[in-house]
């Protein structure tokens, strides 16, 4: 997906900036959030208005860009689910010590361009990697297509156990 970190970009700023909106009673009156909204709101109440406008306009156009190219000639597109795998709970646990914001948002960089530009899109467990945590795909139709995604998934479900049930892969 040639502009595939722009589109990352843009969907950041409206999680942030879109966080900040509806936490902004809460962050206020000092009322108490969970860490990761509290962090997601505070960044977000940072971000000029301009970057969540430009954002938001741009929406349409890279959707129609996104269909015209990369689902011009298929009917479902694959994508990883994870950038690097599952990580380990104490990276994306809010309170734990070895958090990590980074590590946790970086879980849906993959999913959050699709959400952006409003597409349908399904997770799907394929294998498992060398700690036994699961491996996915993401599979990704065009509006109006959920239940061909949700077909494609039930279908590679009903074949994964003999297809993948011992199939392990490493980095």
């Amino acid at each position: 997906i040639e502009n595939l970190r722009e589109l990352q970009r843009l969907a950041e700023i409206l999680l942030y900036a879109e966080a900040a909106d509806v936490h902004a009673p809460a962050l206020r009156t000092q009322t108490s959030l969970p860490p990761l909204v509290r962090n997601l709101a505070l960044t977000g109440s940072a971000i000029p208005v301009a970057w969540y406008l430009e954002a938001r306009q741009q929406q349409s156009s890279l959707r129609r860009q996104f269909l015209n190219t990369v689902l011009a000639d298929v009917d479902i597109v694959l994508t990883p689910a994870l950038p690097h795998g599952v990580p380990d709970i104490g990276l994306v646990t809010t309170h734990s010590i070895d958090f990590q914001p980074r590590e946790l948002l970086g879980m849906f960089s993959w999913m959050s361009f699709v959400n952006y530009l409003g597409l349908p899109a399904i997770v799907v467990p394929i294998a498992h990697d060398l700690r036994g945590r699961p491996i996915s795909v993401q599979a990704v139709a065009r509006p109006g297509r959920e239940g061909q995604l949700i077909a494609w998934a039930q279908h590679l479900e009903q074949r994964r156990p003999d297809a993948f049930s011992s199939l392990t892969l490493s980095k």
